[in-house]
């Protein structure tokens, strides 16, 4: 008759248990007791109590426990040091990633997990976690001048970049020093610097407090002095004084700053005195010096010359007219069309017109006040094109830098040179003509979905034309495809296990058992078709979910670690 109820005691002190199975956690001599209630056939109910001395010796407390070194941000530079307790020797070692050391290294941050077998097939488990370090920023107050303070920091390796703080902004900076200017003299600044890691890394955040030197005050007074003067213009210079922070001109209650040792009044007229009083700025805490001089600009001189206006050159759509030059001219007026243009070149040229179009010009010298003016007046026409091939050309662009991506949309812009008046554009590429809807059909949006030529026929409206074109190199992106599952069931139908993708140039596909048994390794290769049949060994491999690991190398030189399981089902 089976037992009502049974507790067991295992003598350790832990409870009683209705389990048979108990982990010892130090070795010695227990008395395990098992208590049986039951029901006899007169329906009493009796009890019985057996009891047994077990000896748990060191080596059956099995178990590990591990020394872990932490990884770098971004670095495999981990390492779990793994120590046995308890078992019996030789053991074996299996580790969640696929390696079959006691200890294992150049790791990343992450949590790993080994099976340790003894030789009588115990086994025991145990986990470690390798974390990233932080590596702590270092400042220090670098250079600093009476409006600058530079801060320095050590470098750190693995960072991209760094966030510098002052007075509440942020700047991104990617090198270990950093210089804040426009500050005063004896200014104190604290900056704070954030060091920028990857997403799986903590950065740190350090702060010092740096302080500009003293101001140097002036070490001579300014003295200024008339340079220079025409008949419309001033010009005045002043000692340069090496403790300045900059110079000031004031002139009819209007101030102008500059670093200059000189400065030039225009716009006046002849015969006029000016007063201009000149500062020397120094810096906070210290005294200002000042100058004053009164200059007077040249009388006017009257025209000495009557100005006469020519054509120069002309094109299909500019027309260049010249005069000649009057030295005492203030400036010459061009009329046309009713636009007055000023100059005080001696040449004017008029662009943005049709071909065989004449135009009137005005041209007048503009005499001093007093003076009287000179006026001439000439009319041009432009040349009509003559459509030459050597003269004419078209181009065509792209605002895309090449290659590009598929299913990019890029814009072809066509310019020509050589042609004139109103010009159209006729577009085509490999496949064919293309019909451009657009009111300026000198651009032109198309999507790239291959590699392509594309022409344009530029023609202008006297029936000259040209054609330019362009090809693009349109790319597909990096791309890795791999399968969960594969049937080799001899139907060829989805009967290899294997990598696809785009531009794959060489990869290496390995295949693991559920106990870490090598099933399969293609090596490095170039054949993307190569992949498992589902044998090992020559004979059908079991139907299991298995582990595998692909190096995939693509053909721009980068390269791609892919790891996953994949069910063999037939």
């Amino acid at each position: 008759m089976a037992a009502l109820s049974h507790q067991w005691d295992f003598g350790d002190g832990t409870g009683l248990s209705n389990s048979p199975s108990h982990n010892y956690t130090q070795a010695g001599t227990y008395n395990v007791c098992l208590t049986t209630t039951n029901i006899a056939i007169d329906g009493d109910t009796c009890t019985a109590n057996v009891c047994q001395n077990i000896s748990i010796t060191t080596d059956d407390l099995f178990g590990g426990s591990s020394v872990v070194t932490n990884a770098n941000c971004s670095q495999n530079d981990g390492a779990i040091d793994i120590s046995v307790a308890g078992g019996i020797s030789p053991f074996s070692f299996v580790w969640s990633n696929v390696q079959f050391t006691e200890d294992i290294s150049n790791l990343t941050a992450g949590t790993y997990t080994v099976t340790i077998t003894g030789a009588n097939a115990c086994t025991a488990t145990a986990s470690a976690t390798v974390e990233t370090a932080i590596t702590p920023l270092v400042l220090s107050c670098g250079t600093s001048t009476p409006n600058s303070i530079t801060i320095n920091w050590v470098a750190i390796p693995s960072a991209i970049g760094y966030n510098v703080v002052v007075d509440g902004t942020t700047i991104f900076v990617d090198t270990n020093t950093y210089t804040i200017g426009v500050l005063q003299p004896n200014e104190t600044v604290e900056v704070s610097v954030i060091s920028l890691l990857p997403d799986s890394c903590l950065g740190d955040t350090a702060t010092i407090s740096c302080t500009t030197s003293p101001p140097p005050c002036l070490s001579a007074e300014v003295v200024a002095t008339c340079v220079e003067s025409t008949e419309n213009s001033i010009t005045i210079t002043w000692n340069s004084i090496p403790e300045a922070v900059n110079y000031s001109i004031l002139v009819d209650g209007v101030t102008t700053e500059t670093t200059e040792t000189s400065y030039t009044l225009t716009d006046l007229s002849a015969g006029t005195n000016v007063s201009f009083e000149v500062t020397a700025i120094a810096a906070v805490g210290c005294t200002n010096s000042t100058s004053t001089v009164t200059c007077a600009t040249l009388p006017p001189p009257c025209l000495s010359a009557e100005v006469v206006a020519t054509c120069a050159t002309s094109t299909e759509n500019s027309i260049t007219i010249s005069w000649n030059s009057i030295p005492e001219a203030i400036n010459y007026s061009i009329l046309v069309d009713g636009v007055t243009t000023e100059t005080t070149e001696t040449s004017y040229t008029l662009n943005n017109l049709q071909a065989g179009e004449s135009v009137s010009f005005e041209v007048t010298a503009i005499a001093p006040i007093g003076c009287t003016n000179s006026t001439s007046s000439v009319t041009c026409s432009t040349l009509i094109p003559l459509c030459l091939p050597e003269n004419v050309s078209a181009t065509l662009t792209t605002d895309a830098e090449l290659p590009i991506w598929q299913n990019t949309n890029i814009t072809l812009t066509a310019t020509a040179s050589g042609l004139s008046g109103t010009l159209s554009y006729t577009w085509a590429s490999l496949d064919g003509a293309i019909n451009c809807t657009q009111t300026d059909c000198s651009e032109l949006e198309v999507l790239a979905l291959h590699s392509d030529t594309y022409s344009v026929t530029i023609t202008d409206q006297f029936g000259c034309s040209a054609v330019g074109s362009l090809t693009t190199d349109v790319r597909v992106p990096n791309k890795v495809l791999i399968p969960n599952a594969f049937s080799p069931n001899n139907d060829d139908v989805n009967a290899i296990f294997r990598v696809a993708g785009y531009n794959v140039a060489e990869y290496r596909l390995r295949i693991y058992d559920r106990w870490g048994k090598l099933m399969y390794d293609s090596e490095m290769t170039t054949d993307i078709l190569k992949g498992w049949d589902g044998h090992y060994n020559g004979k059908d491999a079991e139907l299991d979910v298995y582990a595998y690991f692909a190096e995939v190398h693509f053909t721009d030189g980068t390269q791609q670690m892919l790891k996953g399981n994949v069910t063999l089902v037939r």
